[in-house]
């Protein structure tokens, strides 16, 4: 009788002559099968919650924020990773809080165009960063050529720390 794993071939003769050869193309196919599992496009889960709180261990999610009275939240993420999509939501009132802990993982989060993000972050051999397109910041009581007060743009505070990860804040 031969063993596969002291390099015989058996009756599996796809096997290569390295057990580990077998096991890593095993782990990189397994790796990709979950990688485009967790980008595809079907894999978003969609909430009209207005309190957002994630925890991710070891696992990841991506969650888009439909509610129009978003209130902010907490996203924990240790070996994980998410992606949070609030494009289609809105702030009632002029700002709100996401507190964000990443550990060994990282994610994105998506604002819409008009709003203002406000990073209070820190990173640990990781990284948080603001990509998006600030909107014009006019002053308080600013007013439009026609004397309408302009309206001041929502503001989003990031607050958290990356260690050995990274957030990413896109619009």
């Amino acid at each position: 009788m031969q063993s596969n794993f002291a390099g015989g071939r058996g009756d599996n003769s796809r096997r290569s002559a390295n057990p580990w050869d077998d096991f890593h193309h095993r782990m990189d196919e397994f790796g990709e099968r979950v990688h485009d599992s967790f980008h595809s496009a079907g894999n978003w889960s969609d909430s009209s919650a207005p309190l957002l709180n994630e925890v991710n261990i070891f696992w990841g999610r991506r969650r888009r924020i439909i509610s129009k009275n978003f209130v902010g939240g907490e996203i924990v993420n240790i070996f994980g990773g998410f992606d949070v999509d609030l494009r289609e939501s809105d702030i009632q009132g002029s700002e709100v809080e996401i507190e964000v802990v990443t550990i060994f993982g990282g994610g994105e989060i998506r604002v819409p165009g008009h709003w203002e993000v406000i990073m209070e972050t820190v990173g640990i051999f990781g990284g948080c960063n603001d990509h998006t397109a600030h909107p014009d910041r006019t002053g308080p009581g600013a007013t439009a050529p026609n004397g309408s007060p302009l309206p001041q743009p929502k503001r989003l505070v990031i607050k958290g720390v990356a260690i050995f990860g990274g957030l990413a804040i896109k619009n």
